[in-house]
């Protein structure tokens, strides 16, 4: 059994609007661990992964405005988030290659290790630009 995220404090960036997002990522990799746990089909997933990967694009763009807003230097942020958007179509990839490539609990393990490093290594930095 995978066991699902909660949300705490350590998620938060302080920015509602992005707090809001990082809620959603979480409800939605949840979905996907229960499906895993309730072993719904490939099929089945597919679905989430595509709402997670749109969610987290329109998080990414909504990130860059407001880190733009002030006025801090974006690059390494926005480099950064290449490689996290990297690193989940490497994830959702895998998934669409099938059984061999990925088996579910791995892909749920590893989407649960991808949004952790987003939002601890990445967003947590976001505190001290605006805080």
């Amino acid at each position: 059994m995978i066991h699902s995220i909660r949300w705490n404090k350590a998620f938060s960036v302080g920015v509602p609007e992005l707090d809001d997002d990082h809620r959603e990522s979480i409800r939605l990799i949840n979905q996907f661990i229960d499906g895993v746990n309730t072993q719904k089909s490939r099929d089945d997933l597919s679905p989430i992964l595509v709402d997670l990967v749109k969610l987290t694009r329109e998080h990414f763009d909504r990130e860059n405005r407001i880190i733009d807003e002030y006025d801090v230097d974006n690059k390494v942020h926005v480099r950064e988030h290449d490689e996290l958007m990297s690193k989940l179509k490497t994830i959702t990839g895998d998934f669409h290659k099938g059984a061999d490539a990925a088996p579910l609990p791995q892909e749920a393990e590893r989407l649960k290790a991808w949004f952790i490093d987003h939002v601890v290594a990445l967003d947590s930095r976001i505190k001290g630009f605006i805080g």
